[in-house]
């Protein structure tokens, strides 16, 4: 089935579009990972594995559409984590202007809700603020969203009990898992080896069972340029645009973006 993502809102404008709550996001965003400058692109980076930096966290403005067929072109390119601002404006009868802005995150691949969703209203947080008990709605949204970048996207310690033959066990049971992209599995090996908890044999042993072996020694022993090229099949280029032909019926773009 065609999906459809029109073109995404360009960079500078994007703060414009989502008002006020759209800085202390990305800046909460930017505290918990390092991020590609630009921190947010419209076009993917070229395919340079020299300039390529080899730990960033790149975000992609993923373009105007409904929620199904943002996650669908997420899927598509294989990104892990939908930020999904939903923007309505209209004009009351006198006149003024009112923005409200709906904000939630999803995970790609589960298609689970991972913050619910908040929403602002500007005119009436401008209304609110002249009142001494004003809290303003978005400390509590970026505060939420800080909670779940701490509980569910940032690393933790290896647990103290972990022993050398649990780390084996568990390295055998990710090398059996079959995934189109197994970058995540790669990471969770190298993390025990890191820690010494396997040696570079089983670590190998591991790796040659989720990619061929050349690509695996390259990849373990290789230069710098050699690793990404073992891996580089894997590294996501966004093409969100996939088809032009309109979605029907509840599919039509509903300029979320």
């Amino acid at each position: 089935e065609a999906i459809e993502v029109e073109k995404p809102i360009a960079p500078n404008r994007f703060s414009s579009v989502i008002g006020d709550l759209c800085d202390p996001l990305m800046n909460e965003l930017t505290r918990h990972a390092p991020i590609t400058p630009p921190a947010c692109r419209v076009a993917p980076p070229r395919n340079n594995s020299a300039q390529r930096p080899q730990q960033s966290t790149p975000i992609y403005f993923a373009g105007v559409a409904n929620l199904t067929t943002l996650q669908q072109a997420c899927l598509l390119n294989q990104f892990d984590v939908l930020l999904m601002f939903r923007v309505e404006e209209r004009k009351t009868r006198s006149g003024i202007d009112v923005k409200s802005v709906k904000f939630s995150v999803y995970d790609v691949w589960t298609n689970r809700q991972l913050l619910r969703e908040h929403s602002i209203n500007y005119l009436k947080r401008e209304r609110d603020s002249a009142s001494p008990l004003y809290k303003d709605p978005i400390r509590d949204i970026v505060r939420a969203f800080g909670t779940l970048l701490d509980d569910e996207f940032s690393p933790r310690p290896i647990p103290a009990g972990l022993r050398p033959e649990h780390a084996e066990r568990r390295s055998k049971d990710l090398a059996q898992q079959r995934h189109p992209n197994p970058l995540a599995l790669l990471a969770e090996i190298k993390l025990y080896r890191d820690a010494d908890l396997i040696t570079a044999q089983q670590m190998l042993s591991a790796v040659e069972q989720l990619m061929d072996s050349g690509q695996a020694i390259a990849l373990l022993a290789g230069t710098p340029a050699e690793r990404i090229d073992a891996i580089d099949r894997w590294i996501p280029r966004p093409q969100l645009t996939v088809a032009r032909q309109g979605a029907r019926g509840s599919d039509k773009p509903d300029r979320d973006p």
